[in-house]
């Protein structure tokens, strides 16, 4: 992408967590319209079949053309989200295509929990509206604000040996934001084998639980 930038005369910025932002003057005309960023990943989730011989940190991927659609050779093709970076580029390439400034963001590390997004420097952007490409179908749009978060919960948990792979298990949900007030409180057995399915609803949606206790029983 760097070397792109310097072949098409473009000023870019590459970070020190290898995100890059290329920039594109606006075309005559556009020059008074806000700056529009778009925004797409580089990396790819990198999955093949068992019997494909393919090494992704040495080899290029096999395409195979059917129509006017693009398919990798038993491996994951790598469209989340080169879609997004080709089809910035074909912008950032061109010379017949009307728009205002242009600030390109390739950023790193998305499908790992979006460390490339988390670490850019957004002082470094002047846009006003962002168009990130990595959605679902083509042609669609959505208005929102992209985003995510994870949570790592910790609960205390005790274990009690048990003779039987059948007992009764009382579960109570509580001091949970998105739980209902009251909280449901419900009493299951435990289907054999030591799986646990409970499934409650409370007006909406349904509350789904899952444990696998193998031998043991789980009290929270």
């Amino acid at each position: 992408l760097v070397e792109f930038a310097k072949t098409n005369n473009l000023e870019y910025i590459q970070d020190e967590y290898m995100n890059v932002i290329i920039k594109k003057p606006a075309t005559p005309g556009y020059e008074s319209l806000p700056a529009v960023i778009l925004q797409g990943h580089m990396d790819m989730v990198n999955e093949k079949n068992n019997d494909k011989v393919h090494d992704f940190d040495k080899d290029p991927l096999t395409l195979k053309i059917v129509g006017d659609d693009i398919y990798a050779d038993e491996t994951t093709l790598g469209a989340d989200n080169g879609i997004a970076v080709a089809m910035a580029m074909s912008i950032l390439a061109s010379s017949d295509v009307a728009h205002p400034a242009l600030e390109a963001v390739f950023t790193v590390e998305e499908e790992t929990g979006l460390v490339g997004a988390l670490k850019l420097d957004g002082s470094k952007l002047d846009g006003k509206y962002l168009i990130n490409i990595d959605s679902e179908e083509e042609g669609e749009l959505l208005v929102s604000c992209a985003g995510g978060s994870r949570i790592k919960l910790i609960l205390p948990v005790s274990y009690t040996d048990v003779d039987s792979n059948r007992v009764d298990l009382k579960v109570s949900v509580q001091k949970y934001t998105y739980a209902p007030t009251p909280a449901p409180t419900i009493n299951i057995p435990i289907i054999t084998n030591g799986n646990i399915f409970i499934a409650f609803i409370y007006k909406s949606p349904l509350y789904l639980l899952y444990f696998n206790v193998f031998s043991h029983f789980l009290s929270i």
